[in-house]
């Protein structure tokens, strides 16, 4: 079974992470078993900031991580 296939957001309403609300999106991710594979998957796709919350950061919080800015 890969990562994705135990993703806590499965079934999930995609729009909840998308929205300009994170909140929502970010308790589900808070509780995902794969919260890291998720999070370094975002992080992996060269030159590419997805829009909307993956490994329970943000767009914004991701590219800060990315800069080292905590």
């Amino acid at each position: 079974m890969t990562w994705r296939e135990r993703v806590a957001c499965a079934g999930k309403d995609p729009e909840i992470f998308f929205s300009d609300n994170a909140n929502q999106a970010k308790r589900i991710c808070a509780r995902c078993p794969v919260q890291i594979e998720c999070l370094e998957f975002a992080l992996s796709v060269e030159g590419c900031d997805a829009y909307g919350v993956y490994g329970g950061l943000t767009n914004e919080e991701r590219k800060n991580l990315r800069r080292g800015v905590a």
